[in-house]
């Protein structure tokens, strides 16, 4: 059976396991893209300084919550200034 999976590569890459993985990798890919355009946005918006980035870049990257994301990034578009951004951050 094992030899039959090894030689029928369609047979090994078409089983449910794969497809979860896959399915997975989908989504924290999504997060991931979601988390760095919250960085890009609030770099171009307001080109927060040196000292202030990488805190920000840390707390995104810890977000694993699809909600929190979301809103943290509709606050990342709508906030008249980083200071607004930084309490939606800790509301989040």
């Amino acid at each position: 059976m094992v030899e039959r999976l090894l030689e029928d590569e369609t047979l090994l890459l078409d089983t449910s396991y794969l497809r979860r993985i896959r399915e997975q990798g989908l989504e924290e890919g999504l997060f991931a893209a979601r988390r760095r355009s919250i960085v890009d946005a609030l770099t171009w918006r307001f080109a927060p300084s040196a000292a202030v980035l990488p805190q920000v870049a840390q707390y995104v990257e810890t977000l694993t919550d699809e909600a929190a994301i979301e809103q943290l990034f509709a606050a990342a578009i709508r906030s008249a200034s980083l200071a607004e951004f930084q309490a939606a951050m800790t509301q989040a």
